[in-house]
């Protein structure tokens, strides 16, 4: 009996530690930054002089995928028309080395790694150049690594996510009807809407086991954004995150490893929503911090 207490004490005791060990990476001014859970030991990991965006963790958090923005002089625009856009995905080790660059088409964005293999999902047909030319319609593509095999889909869509067994990707369509959520295989076949139509939600993230999905909505009545968590099997809306502030929300970022958290932004900061007692605490108070993502 006093082994059996032993055990379960000591399986009890290292939860909190393991939970721990997961940390968050986002942008602040423009370069990925990581962070403990709680906001504390805050670190630079590049230094661009660039803008790093959607960074997002591999299978085993040794590496982050990002989208970088690089604007560079063109001859063939005058200064009125702007200078060049370079959008591209790029890879780094989450101790600043191993900068590398995995596409070279001017134009990708919103990287998502897979959680389970060596697959980058992202979108192919970012706006390319400055105040001159209308934006592309995005399609969904993937890269396979290591041999960077890129494969691009028919379908139009932004804010690609894997669901949590690398099997599914969900993405919004854009439309001047309305965005809609959708779903497609890793090999973008069998597209599908997500939810009903009438169900306009369209910035959400999944929980790490699929069962349920925290989206934004939008308080009528008090004019605010608000986050509800959607359980999927009981279809129970359920208000989050109230935003008595009144903050505008900026990014959804993801689920902790445990499915107990949930990080977002509003308005430049970067917040912790625990779960279970509505708690919400300010992780960042720079106002230039972006694209928060909890690793494995």
């Amino acid at each position: 009996m006093k082994k059996l207490l032993v055990f379960t004490l000591m399986m009890f005791l290292t939860v909190p530690a393991q939970a721990a060990m997961a940390r968050i990476a986002f942008v602040h001014d423009g370069d990925i930054w990581l962070m403990d859970g709680n906001g504390e030991n805050k670190e630079q990991i590049t230094a661009l002089g660039d803008v790093a965006s959607f960074p997002s963790w591999s299978p085993d958090n040794s590496t982050l995928v990002f989208g970088r923005s690089q604007h560079r002089p063109d001859e063939n625009l005058s200064p009125e028309q702007g200078k060049q856009e370079i959008n591209d995905i790029w890879t780094v080790a989450t101790d600043g080395a191993a900068l590398t660059r995995l596409t070279d088409n001017k134009n990708s964005g919103d990287p998502w790694w897979s959680p389970t293999a060596a697959l980058i999902v992202f979108i192919l047909g970012k706006t390319y150049i400055e105040e001159t030319d209308e934006p592309e319609k995005p399609v969904i593509a993937t890269i396979d690594l290591p041999g960077k095999k890129t494969s691009i889909f028919n379908l139009e869509g932004v804010s690609p996510r894997f669901t949590s067994r690398g099997e599914n990707i969900v993405f919004t369509t854009l439309s001047k009807a309305g965005n809609v959520a959708r779903s497609a295989t890793k090999n973008g076949e069998n597209s599908r809407n997500l939810w009903p139509t009438q169900d306009k939600i369209t910035d959400f993230s999944f929980a790490n086991d699929d069962t349920k999905v925290i989206y934004v909505g939008y308080n009528e009545k008090e004019d605010k954004d608000i986050l509800i968590m959607r359980d999927l099997a009981a279809k129970q809306d359920i208000p989050v995150f109230k935003n008595d502030t009144g903050l505008s929300i900026d990014d959804l970022g993801n689920w902790s490893p445990g499915n107990d958290a949930f990080v977002f932004c509003c308005e430049g900061n970067v917040y912790l929503l625990k779960l279970a007692d509505r708690s919400v605490t300010g992780l960042t108070t720079d106002g230039v911090s972006t694209k928060p993502c909890w690793s494995h």
